[in-house]
C-alpha cells in the first residue's frame, strides 16, 4: 500500500495539474483584486447610461417627503435588475449621480475617491443650496 500513494504523489502528471490550478487561481485572485478602470459607453458625451436612465430610481415627484425603498427592484429594461434601498430619487438626484460619476470615473473601480464639493458644484453651482 505504501508503494500506492508514493506513486501517487510522485505522478509527474498530477503534480502539473496541482501546479497548473494553483497558478490559475492565483492569477484569478490577483484579476479580482486589481482595480479595473469604469467604461460607461457614451458618458464621454454627457449621456446618462441607459439602464438608469429608463429604469424608475429617478422620478419626476413633489416635493417634501420622500417615498422609502427597502431592496425594491426598480422598473427597469427587460436585461437589468435594479434593486434599490433608500428614499426616492428624483431629477435633481439624477444630475448629482451623473456629476459623481463624471468625477469619479478617473478613478479605478474599487478605489477610493478623493472628493471635494466645491470642485463637484463648480460645473452646477455652488450656492449653499446645492452643498445641502
Amino acid at each position: 500500500m505504501a508503494n500506492e500513494n508514493d506513486s501517487k504523489n510522485h505522478d509527474p502528471l498530477e503534480w502539473v495539474r496541482r501546479k497548473s490550478a494553483a497558478v490559475q487561481a492565483s492569477a484569478e485572485q490577483k484579476a479580482a483584486e486589481t482595480p479595473r478602470q469604469l467604461f460607461l459607453p457614451g458618458f464621454d458625451i454627457g449621456a446618462f447610461p441607459n439602464r438608469l436612465n429608463r429604469s424608475s430610481l429617478f422620478a419626476p415627484i413633489a416635493r417634501g417627503r420622500r417615498r422609502f425603498h427597502r431592496q425594491t427592484v426598480m422598473v427597469t429594461r427587460s436585461d437589468c435588475v435594479l434593486e434599490y434601498t433608500g428614499e426616492q430619487l428624483d431629477e435633481a438626484d439624477s444630475d448629482l449621480v451623473m456629476a459623481l460619476i463624471a468625477f469619479a470615473q478617473k478613478y479605478p473601480l474599487g478605489t477610493p475617491v478623493p472628493l471635494n464639493r466645491a470642485e463637484l458644484l463648480r460645473k452646477r453651482g455652488t450656492g449653499n443650496h446645492d452643498y445641502e
